[in-house]
């Protein structure tokens, strides 16, 4: 046998040894991703004892289908929320427009009208608590949170005895 006959037959012995080692380390990788996929899934979406490969891929496919249509519910409300706020915002509750207050006085009544956002709540607390130091008795004062575009805060019929009441503060 010629020598150049040997090294062709020791050449394809070593591709095979090269392509069987290969397929090795291939099937050893993959057996290593599917175990870490299978760790992935939490134990309550998991069935009871050992499985089959491919009833654990199945899992694995159903719990991921289960997360993106959660992820999916979750971005619908969240653009829900989210058109709410630019609705607000439109309207002129929230970003940086300032609260209204108006002060009516009719004899031995005041009236105080305050229309804010939910950002301005603060000054609402701080409004009813400087009249309640100046003896006022409050009416009303009713708040609307979640039902319409704006925080409608109304402070109606303070009542006080004013010998001389200005008409506007």
């Amino acid at each position: 046998m010629s020598v150049a006959k040997q090294m062709e037959k020791q050449q394809q012995r070593s591709s095979k040894i090269d392509r069987k080692t290969v397929e090795k380390n291939r099937r050893n990788q993959m057996k290593t991703l599917y175990s870490e996929l299978n760790s992935l899934i939490p134990p309550s979406h998991k069935s009871k004892g050992v499985m089959p490969l491919s009833n654990q891929l199945d899992e694995a496919v159903n719990y991921i289908k289960k997360l993106e249509n959660k992820l999916e519910r979750m971005k619908e409300k969240k653009n829900y929320l989210m058109g709410i706020n630019s609705s607000r915002s439109m309207s002129g509750t929230t970003g940086g427009r300032p609260p209204q207050i108006e002060i009516h006085c009719s004899g031995s009544l005041l009236e105080v009208v305050l229309v804010s956002g939910m950002d301005c709540q603060s000054l609402f607390f701080k409004i009813i608590g400087m009249l309640h130091e100046e003896e006022a008795i409050t009416v009303a004062a009713p708040s609307v949170e979640y039902e319409t575009e704006r925080i409608s805060s109304r402070l109606k019929n303070f009542v006080r005895e004013f010998n001389k009441c200005p008409s506007h503060y």
